[in-house]
């Protein structure tokens, strides 16, 4: 199962070549991050969006996992029945 995640990028294009499909130059901003960085190419913007991804899936999941340590904890029945002496 997967589950679909919104990222929000704003790219600026400032220039590009007709003849060349790789040659593009501009700024892409990572909206959560409040973050811009600039790019030549589209290797490097699809690596900035990438990369800008994972650290947010990486910030989810640690976000998670303190929600989850701030829930009660359920006891397990064998510890159930080991804290009844049984």
């Amino acid at each position: 199962m997967s589950i679909l995640c919104r990222d929000t990028y704003i790219v600026r294009v400032y220039r590009r070549d007709p003849e060349n499909q790789n040659s593009l130059v501009g700024m892409v901003e990572i909206v959560d991050k409040e973050k811009k960085q600039p790019f030549r190419n589209y290797d490097e913007l699809r690596h900035i969006m990438a990369e800008a991804h994972e650290e947010g899936e990486k910030q989810k999941d640690i976000g998670m996992e303190r929600v989850a340590n701030l829930l009660p904890q359920k006891k397990s029945a064998a510890k159930r029945r080991k804290a009844k002496g049984g």
